[in-house]
């Protein structure tokens, strides 16, 4: 064994001058590490002492069994300094002239465990992948320790680990000595981002020593040819003058991007603008400029927020200007400008160049290695709308965004009062000049500096009065017309809902509102002809409530029975109704407001009995009430009865006209709205809805297609009503019967007895055309059978004649 002993010339700071019989130990630890240098002060300068290693303490602490280790002696100071490299785990303590053998005068030596760690076996030099973290692990809570590697060099350290700072977690290096190293401070834990970035390929076997033990513990990393990074530029969004712009960006996985905005030749603007996104662990940023304060020498212009909007801590993302190079005095005369605006991205700003000065930041620096380029375009502002104003219940909250979307909000310009009154401010846009405005902020001031200005004026002051007076731009804190913004959180440049925080000061009575937008400095518009100014009115009104029904009105007894009552207040407001019959029944209801101001209490009377009296008041406010209502059985309900006809022939011949006629009927006392629809041979030729008044028709009349012989099918359905049938189409094939032939002549007579010769019989009369022949018979050829039998009938009688 080998045992190293300083006699020290002087006491250490910290130690403590050793009492009687007493020994000291620097550092003061409970507990000492194999490697570290022990300074013991001892009651005796230059004494020798025996280091004994403890074999045994009892009960009391005293020590009864050691064992010889090494022989050392004190300085001048009675101090010693005892390295413990060499000497195994245990008790230790000094045998000599004045040390009492007791465990208080021992020291407690023991071995330090060390683990160290990438998070990564491989990691790139390049792009994205560059960083990892290292862990060490003992069962030592405070220690540094010193790094090395073979094949990196101090300044390769410092690029992984960071620069030699007393501020950082490297605090310390021996670029003067012969090893390569640095000296990471109290390194138990995570070492964050270990930054392998240019450091050339290959594996690396990284040693930890801690700087005042034996502990020792190596890590191996695999160092791989990364891709080279190539930043780039995503949306860019094209918005008005004075709007808040977005610029997407990619940054590959790097941890720091350079921006330039504009080119001062060009628009007379430029900012640079350095992105660290080290200790951020997304690829995508949103990068906000705020166009109305752009080159104004005043406000954050430039915010980094993440996918969702919201602003990404400075402490992730840090936005810093680097240079900006505005105009030629640092201030643009107006707003900034419409026009294109150049956009460059890369890796970083050549600050050493000439035309950069470091003192203010001005000049303009070259991005060394540029990656990507685009344009960020601005248009000139569109002209502003209007204003509208709407009340919302004076019950409700109505501070913030999710105030207004859980109040009702009513356009109007009839205000009860107690309520809100709102002015809606419609496109116009700015969103710049609202930026960091917080729901429930004032906003008079941000809307005066825009030219934005809304006056009310008392319509009817009366004889020989001045009218009354409010301005939102207004110095004079008696007539200001106090603005405060409600939604501003969610203001995207259509739609700025302000509230008027002093309406309760607002006289009820008429007045003339007046919007206007004027020409002031730096707000957009540059010709009087540009201005605007809309006029309006709204009126205030004491609020006020009354129910329709009078007193002795009958009311229907039925499960729900609307009874009605009319107000001025805001729509939403709830109001509480009671109907009370003495001995009978107390019912309460609560219900809102309408947006057409009515108030509809529905109670269910339904087991109540006719004749009943009863009271019907609003509790909540009013006190309105009506009395000695009545109530009487409900008249039946009206019900409509609805019924379909169609009217098509059953047959007919092809190529014949024919219709389907339909008739919906409602034979009920109520009107009704159905569906109708007509379906002729398959196809639907008629669907609609149709409403048929109480005792009322509709009818339709469409046309079949009788070119083909065949049956057509028929069906129309009107609600639940239906009808249908068939129609036939035949074929046509009978022909008329031909013309019937001359009649012969008739015979001479024969001789009369005893008379004179006979006459001859006159010719008989042609036979009369054959009458058109039935279907699938033929006509009778010469005569019709008619005619036949009359001739027959003629010959006989003259045959008869002649004989007599």
């Amino acid at each position: 064994m080998v045992l190293s002993v300083v006699a020290m010339s002087a006491a250490f700071a910290g130690s403590a001058t050793a009492a009687a019989n007493d020994v000291t130990f620097d550092p003061d630890e409970t507990i000492y590490y194999q490697g570290q240098e022990i300074n013991a002060t001892t009651p005796e300068a230059n004494t020798a002492y025996q280091l004994r290693s403890v074999d045994e303490f009892n009960d009391n602490g005293q020590i009864t069994s050691s064992t010889f280790e090494t022989e050392v002696s004190t300085n001048d100071d009675g101090v010693v300094t005892i390295d413990t490299e060499n000497l195994e785990t245990g008790d230790y303590f000094l045998r000599g002239d004045g040390v009492e053998e007791i465990r208080e005068n021992s020291f407690e030596l023991t071995t330090q465990q060390l683990d160290a760690e990438f998070d990564d076996s491989e990691i790139t030099n390049e792009g994205s992948d560059t960083v990892t973290d290292l862990t060490f692990d003992s069962n030592r809570a405070n220690y540094d320790v010193n790094v090395s590697a073979d094949g990196l060099n101090v300044d390769d350290l410092e690029n992984i680990f960071g620069e030699t700072s007393e501020s950082n977690d490297v605090i310390g290096n021996n670029s003067d000595g012969d090893d390569d190293t640095v000296t990471l401070d109290n390194a138990e834990g995570t070492f964050e981002d270990a930054n392998f970035d240019e450091i050339d390929a290959g594996e690396y076997e990284f040693t930890f020593s801690v700087t005042d033990t034996t502990a020792e513990a190596s890590a191996t990393i695999n160092v791989t040819q990364g891709e080279e990074a190539e930043r780039s530029f995503g949306d860019v969004e094209m918005v008005e003058q004075g709007e808040l712009a977005t610029i997407d960006i990619n940054t590959d996985g790097t941890s720091s991007t350079a921006l330039q905005v504009g080119q001062h030749e060009d628009t007379n603007y430029e900012v640079g603008l350095e992105i660290d996104s080290a200790d951020y662990d997304q690829d995508e940023i949103t990068l906000v400029m705020n166009t109305y304060t752009a080159g104004q020498n005043g406000g954050d212009v430039f915010t980094a927020i993440d996918e969702n909007g919201e602003e990404i801590s400075s402490s992730d993302v840090d936005v810093s200007v680097v240079y900006a190079n505005i105009s030629d005095d640092g201030t643009l005369p107006d707003r900034l400008g419409a026009g294109d605006y150049e956009l460059i991205i890369g890796d970083q700003f050549d600050t050493e160049s000439d035309d950069f000065d470091n003192s203010d930041s001005t000049g303009n620096a070259e991005i060394i290695n540029e990656e990507d380029s685009s344009y960020l375009t601005l248009t000139e502002r569109s002209e502003n709308s209007d204003i509208s104003t709407h009340t919302a219940p004076g019950e409700d909250d109505l501070d913030n965004a999710d105030d207004v979307t859980e109040t009702t909000l009513t356009e109007t310009n009839t205000f009860a009062e107690g309520d809100y009154m709102v002015v809606d401010v419609e496109d116009l846009g700015l969103t710049g000049a609202l930026a960091g405005v917080e729901d429930g902020d004032p906003i008079n001031s941000i809307l005066t500096d825009a030219g934005v200005s809304i006056e009310l004026e008392e319509s009817n002051p009366g004889t020989n009065a001045q009218p009354a007076i409010w301005n939102s731009s207004t110095e004079s804190s008696d007539s200001l017309l106090e603005l405060v913004a409600v939604d501003s959180s969610e203001y995207d440049g259509d739609s700025l809902l302000l509230k008027v925080d002093n309406a309760d000061a607002l006289e009820a009575t008429s007045y003339d509102v007046t919007y206007n937008v004027d020409q002031t400095d730096h707000n957009y518009i540059s010709d009087e002809d540009d201005e605007i100014e809309n006029e309006h009115s709204l009126s205030i009104e004491e609020r006020d409530f009354e129910w329709t029904l009078e007193d002795g009105d009958e009311v229907e007894i039925t499960e729900e029975t609307d009874l009605v009552g009319e107000t001025n207040i805001a729509p939403g407001t709830e109001l509480s109704a009671t109907a009370s019959a003495s001995g009978n029944f107390v019912n309460t209801v609560d219900t809102d407001v309408a947006s057409d101001g009515t108030f509809t209490a529905t109670f269910d009377f339904s087991g109540e009995m006719n004749g009943t009296e009863f009271d019907l008041e609003e509790r909540s406010e009013f006190g309105a009430t009506v009395e000695n209502l009545v109530l009487v059985d409900a008249e039946p309900e009206p019900e409509s009865d609805i019924s379909v006809e169609g009217d098509a022939p059953s047959e007919v011949e092809v190529d014949e006209d024919a219709a389907l006629d339909v008739t919906v009927s409602n034979d009920g006392d109520a009107n009704a709205t159905v569906d109708f629809n007509v379906t002729i041979d398959g196809e639907v030729v008629v669907q609609e809805e149709i409403t048929v008044e109480a005792g009322g028709t509709h009818e339709v009349s469409e046309d079949f297609d009788t070119s083909s012989a065949g049956d057509i099918s028929w069906s129309t359905s009107a609600g639940d009503a239906s009808d249908e049938g068939t129609l036939t189409v035949n074929e046509s094939d009978g022909s008329d019967g031909s013309d019937g032939s001359d009649g012969s002549d008739g015979s001479d007579g024969s001789d009369g007895s005893d008379g004179s010769d006979g006459s001859d019989g006159s010719d008989g009369s042609d036979g009369d055309d054959g009458s058109d022949g039935d279907d699938d018979d033929d006509g009778t050829p010469g005569f019709g059978v008619g005619v036949a039998l009359v001739a027959l009938l003629g010959a006989a009688m003259l045959a008869l004649r002649r004989q007599n």
